[in-house]
């Protein structure tokens, strides 16, 4: 079999902020036509080149104008286009290493997904808080609003305090949280030592966000209330697991035999507190 060797600069698969429309390749350019009628910038528009060459895999150019976010993916020769007018019904965002997967769950039922180095991830923070029904020129924080709420996370996990500020891309207000660290067991924890899964699980004003965090990666799913599909503890074969859904995304969260009755706490108080998921619990 012949390998195909990719002697492109690591750069060139970097996504790319739009600075002339010329840059953006052809096979994108007719879908933006009506939007650069009205004054589209080309700056609006990200392009993401393949990560690896001649191995088939996906290209894409993410736009945004007025509100509405425009994906349109390449792949083998034929462009495909997804026009998000009002927001997703619900988001996984996923962080491996420098490599970031945004999975975008629509309120009719369908998804799609794009991948991208975090590198440049400053760049689709407009389109990100689009899809996720905030403002485009929204900046993230980089503190928690009230420290001193969460001091004893700080002193729990350095790590997750920080991670937790994740849940302020979804809404500005945490009314609720729960912490849960998960446990590493077997030959792969005492050959590595690898640190514990934690889990955090933010209730903001707009909706909840579920956190996943381990030394690999980092998952988020945003799941506004009016998507919320289920919140609930369930029995598992081995002990019980913390499920939450929400528009086709799904986070399980594997529950310790001590950790049962404060998860019970939690789902009792989120459910008296918001009347749009008390029907889940």
């Amino acid at each position: 079999m012949k390998l195909v060797e990719d002697r492109r600069p690591t750069l060139a698969s970097w996504p790319k902020r739009i600075y002339q429309w010329s840059e953006l390749p052809q096979l994108f350019r007719p879908a933006l036509e009506e939007w650069r009628g009205e004054g589209l910038p080309p700056g609006n528009v990200t392009y993401i080149p393949q990560v690896r060459q001649g191995v088939g895999e996906e290209e894409h150019a993410v736009s945004w104008w007025r509100g509405q976010v425009l994906l349109q993916t390449l792949w083998r020769g034929g462009v495909t286009r997804l026009l998000i007018p009002q927001g997703a019904a619900a988001i996984r965002y996923e962080v491996q290493l420098l490599k970031c997967t945004l999975t975008i769950y629509l309120k009719n039922g369908d998804q799609a997904s794009f991948s991208y180095n975090k590198v440049k991830e400053d760049q689709l923070r407009p389109v990100l808080s689009l899809l996720l029904g905030r403002p485009s020129g929204l900046s993230f924080p980089t503190e928690h609003p009230e420290p001193e709420r969460l001091g004893w996370l700080l002193e729990e996990s350095y790590g997750m305090y920080h991670t937790a500020l994740l849940c302020y891309r979804l809404g500005e207000r945490l009314e609720d949280c729960l912490y849960l660290r998960g446990k590493t067991g077997g030959l792969l924890w005492l050959i590595q030592r690898t640190p514990d899964p934690e889990y955090f699980l933010g209730v903001m004003d707009r909706g909840l966000a579920a956190i996943s965090h381990d030394s690999y990666s980092t998952c988020v799913l945003y799941a506004p209330w009016e998507s919320m599909d289920g919140a609930e503890l369930v029995p598992e074969r081995r002990g019980y697991s913390l499920q939450v859904q929400a528009a086709g995304g799904k986070m399980t969260i594997p529950v310790q035999g001590g950790q049962i009755e404060k998860v019970r706490n939690f789902l009792d108080h989120l459910s008296r507190e918001n009347d749009q998921i008390s029907q889940f619990h």
